[in-house]
């Protein structure tokens, strides 16, 4: 399996997470639907992840999305903001 078809398969297994908070819900849901309609892979990881952050910071996210966050963030660190502008630092 690719990594695309991977994150896919946690993106709906966590959906099948019944003690998901209805708003972290949508979030994910959208982002699997742009994954199945073939979007672009890192600009729907950094989308979910933009937006999960924010619910994060108004502590509005529940253990379910933190996780689902955080693996997210450790299975591809490389669609995090930060990463997004590395190609600017000087080597």
């Amino acid at each position: 399996m690719s990594r695309h078809e991977d994150m896919k398969a946690f993106f709906k297994k966590t959906l099948e997470d019944q003690t998901l908070i209805p708003s972290v819900r949508t979030i994910i849901e959208k982002g699997y639907n742009d994954l199945n309609a073939n979007k672009d892979y890192n600009r729907v990881l950094l989308e979910t992840k933009i937006a999960l952050s924010e619910l994060a910071t108004q502590n509005n996210l529940g253990g379910s999305g933190l996780k689902f966050l955080s693996e997210i963030t450790r299975l591809e660190p490389s669609s995090s903001v930060s990463s997004m502008w590395n190609f600017l630092v000087k080597k």
